[in-house]
């Protein structure tokens, strides 16, 4: 399951901004064309299992796009400084489902950075 039951286009935000869920200018209904897209990806060699590698993919940002965060404050070797954490939520645990990952490591994937400069490295 992608994890789109009962979801549709003005649910997810990558989706809902101005000029993305209206009617498209070229008069193209992407619902229509759906179908036309899978054929053509099996027409040029795709088999099932990328085709359906690629639909999880494309859901799995998708859910990214919907994923909230919770602003907290840390202390480090500096003072504090400000992080967050991922909310647990129907798009984070559909998004690390899709993705293949455990939801902590997805977490840690979005939140946290490290820098390379040179041979040093500060997260």
């Amino acid at each position: 399951s992608l994890g789109l039951e009962g979801l549709g286009l003005c649910d997810f935000r990558l989706l809902n901004g101005v000029g993305t869920v209206e009617e498209r200018r070229d008069g193209v209904v992407d619902g229509e064309m759906h179908q036309e897209m899978l054929d053509a990806m099996a027409t040029i060699g795709f088999d099932s299992e990328t085709i359906a590698s690629l639909l999880r993919l494309i859901t799995a940002i998708l859910h990214c796009g919907n994923i909230t965060f919770t602003a907290t404050h840390q202390s480090d070797a500096n003072g504090m400084s400000d992080a967050c954490t991922m909310d647990k939520t129907q798009s984070s645990l559909a998004a690390a489902r899709l993705l293949g990952v455990q939801l902590e490591d997805l977490e840690y994937a979005l939140t946290y950075r490290a820098i390379r400069a040179g041979n040093e490295v500060v997260y």
